[in-house]
C-alpha cells in the first residue's frame, strides 16, 4: 500500500533551462579571504500558491528576465497517482519593440503519463 502524499514535479527542464539562460540574478560576490561565492540566484517574487493533498500551501514564483519581461509559475494539472502529482509550467512575457508577447513552456503530455 502506497503512502498517500503530495509528489510535486516542479518545472519541466525546458522551462529550467530557459530560466537558467533568461532569468536575472543576484549578484555574484566571491570573498577575497577565504574564495567563498555568494549570490547568482535567480531573482523571483511569489506570484500564487497552490494546494497540496493536505492542505499544506506551496509559493509559485515569478521571475524577472533580462529582456524586462517576466516568466510565472502556474499549476499545469496535478492528476492523481496515491496522491496529487503536481506539474507546473511557466508563462513567459517578453518584451518586444512592438509590445509583449507570451507563451508558455510546459510538460508534454508524454512526460506526465511517464512520470505517473
Amino acid at each position: 500500500m502506497g503512502i498517500r502524499e503530495t509528489q510535486i514535479q516542479g518545472l519541466p527542464s525546458e522551462a529550467e533551462k530557459f530560466l537558467d539562460e533568461n532569468a536575472k540574478k543576484s549578484e555574484l560576490k566571491i570573498c577575497s579571504e577565504c574564495k567563498h561565492q555568494t549570490g547568482g540566484e535567480r531573482i523571483l517574487t511569489k506570484c500564487g500558491t497552490y494546494i497540496g493533498m493536505f492542505e499544506e500551501e506551496y509559493d509559485l514564483s515569478r521571475y524577472e528576465l533580462k529582456d524586462g519581461g517576466y516568466a510565472d509559475e502556474y499549476e499545469q494539472c496535478s492528476p492523481w497517482s496515491s496522491g496529487p502529482v503536481i506539474f507546473l509550467g511557466l508563462k513567459v512575457v517578453v518584451k518586444e519593440e512592438v509590445g509583449e508577447r507570451e507563451y508558455k513552456i510546459e510538460w508534454s503530455e508524454q512526460e506526465i503519463e511517464e512520470r505517473l
